[in-house]
């Protein structure tokens, strides 16, 4: 299946939005401050407010330390699942991540297809037919993920 950038095949007002918020812990019974290894664990719900029924497939995490130290993750879905939301679904997932420092921060995007019904297909054949361009059965966009904070409590006091 042909994979394309939704943006140059949707118009602005047609492209999924999609609303990714995440809420932290630190795990102190999994710490050991005095090996600089504190252990964080976030809570992510993903929304689809759009009429597109759309499939995570992939993630992008970049993970800074309070030194400023960046570390870049990247893989296929989230915790071993590559889940399709139809329109008005979430989808919830918790992870975690260990820092060397007491504070830090992760942000990043996940890949994201649109999954086109029958009658998004025609529409969409009809209108690459007037263009002459090919059917798009892959349509990617990125689905950011906004900076959040993880921190021991006593840290941001």
């Amino acid at each position: 299946m042909p994979m394309m950038d939704a943006s140059q095949v949707l118009p602005a007002h047609l492209m999924p939005e999609i609303i990714v918020k995440v809420k932290t812990q630190y795990i102190q019974n999994q710490s050991l401050p005095d090996e600089d290894k504190y252990v964080f664990a976030y809570h992510v719900d993903i929304y689809n407010p759009s009429h597109h029924t759309v499939q995570l497939l992939t993630r992008n995490w970049l993970i800074t330390d309070g030194n400023g130290k960046m570390q870049e993750v990247q893989g296929d879905g989230v915790v071993g699942n590559t889940p399709i939301l139809t329109p008005g679904e979430s989808f919830q997932y918790s992870s975690g991540a260990v820092l060397n420092t007491q504070v830090g921060s992760m942000s990043g995007h996940y890949g994201m297809r649109v999954i086109l019904t029958a009658e998004d297909k025609a529409e969409n054949e009809a209108e690459n037919e007037a263009e002459g361009t090919a059917e798009q059965s892959g349509l990617m966009f990125k689905a950011d993920i906004p900076v959040f904070t993880l921190a021991i409590p006593s840290a941001l006091n």
